[in-house]
């Protein structure tokens, strides 16, 4: 079963600015693309419920929150921003 996949305009906007502004464009493509493959294959797994059916979801350098539309069989990835890695000081 699979799922259409539709970035919204201004989350397509804000992806390309991330990938412009980064200094490694390669794990921006990747994540990009692997989050496209899974929320069109299985948009239900490794996700959080923030509110109102949006979820969250995060691949690699980024994390976006998205909603299902199971009737049209469709996901609306709503927003997109750059994960944070922060090294762990704790031991």
């Amino acid at each position: 079963m699979t799922y259409t996949v539709i970035w919204k305009r201004s989350v397509q906007d804000k992806l390309a600015e991330i990938w412009l502004a980064s200094e490694n464009r390669v794990a921006i493509t990747v994540a990009a693309d692997e989050i496209d493959q899974l929320l069109r294959r299985h948009p239900q797994s490794g996700d959080v419920v923030v509110a109102n059916g949006v979820r969250f979801l995060n691949v690699g350098a980024l994390n976006v929150l998205f909603s299902i539309i199971e009737d049209d069989r469709k996901v609306i990835v709503r927003a997109v921003w750059l994960a944070e890695f922060k090294p762990r000081t704790d031991g």
